[in-house]
C-alpha cells in the first residue's frame, strides 16, 4: 500500500493491527472537493495522520490506537500521558490536542524508551500507581 494513500480504518483488522503500524510520522491535510464550480464551489478541509499503512483522517487513527490500547490494557498508561501531557504541554489549550499529542506518544511507545527525557519519572510514577491499586 502506498504511503501517502489515504485510507479508512475500515479497511483494516484492529486485531491485526500493532503500534507500529501506527505509529503518526506527520499530519496531513487535503482539500476535498464537495459540490459546485467556481465562486459556488464548496470544498472541506481533511487533517490526516501519516502512517507506515497510509493516511487517516485524524478521528479514525484516534479510535483505532484507543482500540489498541484497551486490547493491551493500557489505559492507565493512556491516562498517565494524558496527565503528562496537561502538565508539561501548557500550549496545548484544547483537550482535542491533548488527547491527540497523548495518543501520538502511546503508539510511539514513549514511555518504553530509556532515552526520553521523562522516562524514570513517568515509569516510577506509573508502577507506585499500579502497586497501590493492587
Amino acid at each position: 500500500m502506498s504511503n501517502h494513500a489515504m485510507v479508512s480504518a475500515s479497511q483494516f483488522d484492529p486485531a491485526q493491527l500493532t503500534f507500529r503500524d501506527l505509529i503518526c510520522h506527520y499530519g496531513t491535510g487535503r482539500v476535498i472537493h464537495i459540490d459546485g464550480r467556481g465562486a459556488s464551489k464548496q470544498v472541506q478541509y481533511r487533517f490526516g495522520i501519516q502512517t507506515e499503512i497510509g493516511d487517516f483522517e485524524v478521528h479514525e487513527w484516534m479510535k483505532l490506537v484507543r482500540v489498541l490500547i484497551e486490547r493491551a490494557g493500557e489505559e492507565p498508561l493512556q491516562q498517565r500521558l494524558v496527565e503528562l501531557v496537561e502538565q508539561e504541554m501548557p500550549w496545548l489549550h484544547r483537550d482535542f490536542e491533548r488527547q491527540l499529542e497523548a495518543l501520538e506518544l502511546h503508539a510511539r511507545r514513549i514511555f518504553e524508551n530509556p532515552e526520553w527525557v521523562a522516562y524514570e519519572k513517568f515509569n516510577k510514577e506509573v508502577a507506585h500507581e499500579c502497586e497501590s491499586k493492587q
